[in-house]
Parts: structure tokens; sequence; C-alpha cells
């Protein structure tokens, strides 16, 4: 199973993890793009501009949603924000990254949260509005390295 880690300008979570401590622990994620493109008569297909959809993710409620909720209400901005995804070596039981994602000018643009009776703690909801971003993608091979 993969661990996905989320770090948003100075906010802290509570990961206790060694190599990404006070990260916000993700429990999922989504992001894409739109292109418009249409197919037309004669010389064939068109595009136009992309669209890119704010980054959306889940997480359990921890120290760092007081402060995402004010971003979110406050239209703060970050400098920057980066979502790291690792998965098992095969190697001694350890994780390397294979995905990372950085965000330049990041906003909170939506905040939801709730719960229920037996569910452990609350879930949120985010969404991350910025301005670019980069994805990069890291090979491991067949014996995890």
């Amino acid at each position: 199973m993969a661990d996905a880690f989320l770090k948003i300008g100075d906010v802290k979570g509570e990961c206790k993890d060694a190599e990404y401590k006070e990260w916000i622990e993700v429990l999922s994620w989504s992001w894409g793009a739109s292109q418009l493109g249409t197919a037309g008569h004669g010389t064939g297909l068109g595009a136009s501009k992309v669209s890119l959809n704010d980054f959306s993710y889940t997480m359990n409620f921890c120290a760092a949603s007081p402060q995402l909720l004010l971003s979110c209400c406050s239209g703060h901005h970050y400098p920057e924000a980066t979502l790291v995804m690792r998965k098992p070596t095969g190697k001694d039981g350890g994780q390397k990254k294979f995905l990372e994602f950085k965000f330049k000018e990041v906003m909170v643009s939506s905040y939801q949260t709730g719960g229920s009776e037996g569910a452990g703690l609350p879930i949120e909801s985010l969404s991350l509005n910025f301005t670019s971003m980069t994805q990069e993608y890291f090979t491991q091979d067949e014996k995890g390295a």
C-alpha cells in the first residue's frame, strides 16, 4: 500500500514518520486537467487552452485542521505545497518516494468536514488552488532501490 504525505507552507500536521514529520497524512487525493479540443471537419482536431482542476484530498482531522479552515476563510496564500507518495521497496520492509507533486502559490479553495457515530476521527475534504505545478516520477529497480 502506498503512503501519501502533504506539506502546505508552514502548516504543521501530525505525521510521526521520521522523513515526513509534521506533514499531513493524506487518505486519498485526486487531480486532473481537461482539454476542450474539438474534432472538426477538414483539418482534423483542434486544441484549446487546458483547464487545470484544483488538487483535492481527504485527511483525518488533525493539528493542521483549524489553520486550514482559517486559510480557506481568509483566502491566505502559501508559497508552495508538496505531495509525496511512497511505496514498499521490497528491501528490508522500507519505503521509497515514487511520486512527487509541487504546487506554487497555493490557496485552500474548499474545506468540508464531517463524521458519524463510531467512525473514529472526523474526515476532512479539502481542495487547493494553485498557479503552477510540477510532477515527478521516481523509478525503482526490481530490488526496490
